[in-house]
């Protein structure tokens, strides 16, 4: 994983936080949608997505991979 760019979301907590941890241990570089690299990105909002995703590739240079881990609680679970 050295120095590839891995984005994850649901990176604030939980399997998310850590597998960027792993990642970032493994010697990747990590863009976080969880309010802490770029910005809050609501996961639903596809352009909330693309835009997080175009500031990871201007940061980085490139992504290499994602993986989105963002769970997301439907109004009708609640």
């Amino acid at each position: 994983m050295d120095g590839k760019v891995i984005a994850v979301t649901g990176a604030a907590s939980g399997i998310g936080f850590a597998l960027a941890k792993l990642l970032a241990t493994r010697g990747a570089k990590v863009s976080m949608s969880a309010d802490v690299f770029t910005a809050t990105c609501d996961v639903r909002n596809v352009s909330q997505i693309r835009d997080w995703l175009k500031q990871t590739v201007v940061t980085f240079g490139r992504l290499d991979g994602a993986a989105n881990i963002a769970g997301v609680i439907s109004k009708y679970m609640q």
